[in-house]
């Protein structure tokens, strides 16, 4: 699901970036773009920027760094059957894998590896990414600092409400807005500046 998203994503992109709406819209140009979510579509936007090899806008919204935490460290470790898992992965591991004793836990850290943002490029323009976290999220794990660790240049918003309440009370609507607003003013301006500057170096994290 998440390879079908990132592709569909970027086919929109080059699409547009090429006018191959035009039936649709007339003569009408887009630009610049970006790519923003909320939880697990937040991770899907920035797997998408990180493919797009093209300065975009970023604005991941509580976003996980890697779905293998959220499974292995978070609270939904406690929903996963592991002692199922255990069983099978007894039934279809191979001799050598038997061998390693790998449990169950670890299978899924390697078998969702490939989730793992910090295992990819950073955006191409990294000040037009601003990353908004939840600064009581207690559904990911590493929210917020490693993606900023890992994306130079990138910013770090705090908002302060938990994973939940930033959807159920709409607190974060603000917030995130002003960070879509600020992200897509930065790669305007990098973009179409007459004289082709970047802007100035992002903030440090906002506390």
């Amino acid at each position: 699901m998440g390879a079908g998203l990132i592709a569909e994503s970027l086919s929109f992109l080059h699409g547009l970036e090429h006018g191959e709406f035009e039936q649709h819209f007339g003569n009408v140009r887009f630009g610049p773009y970006g790519f923003t979510g909320m939880s697990m579509g937040a991770h899907m936007a920035c797997l998408a920027a990180s493919m797009a090899g093209r300065e975009v806008a970023l604005v991941p919204c509580l976003s996980p760094y890697s779905a293998s935490v959220v499974f292995t460290q978070g609270p939904l470790r406690n929903w996963c059957h592991w002692d199922v898992l255990r069983q099978q992965l007894e039934q279809y591991q191979s001799a050598e894998q038997r061998e390693r004793r790998q449990s169950a836990e670890e299978f899924m850290v390697d078998f969702l590896h490939n989730s793992d943002i910090t295992t990819y490029p950073a955006p191409v323009y990294a000040p037009a990414t601003i990353q908004v976290a939840a600064r009581h999220d207690g559904y990911i794990p590493g929210t917020g600092d490693v993606l900023y660790r890992h994306w130079h240049g990138s910013e770090l918003r705090w908002i302060p409400t938990g994973h939940a309440t930033a959807f159920v009370l709409g607190s974060a609507r603000a917030a995130i807005v002003e960070a879509i607003l600020d992200a897509f003013r930065r790669v305007h301006h990098r973009l179409y500046s007459h004289d082709g500057a970047a802007t100035p170096s992002s903030p440090s994290p906002r506390r």
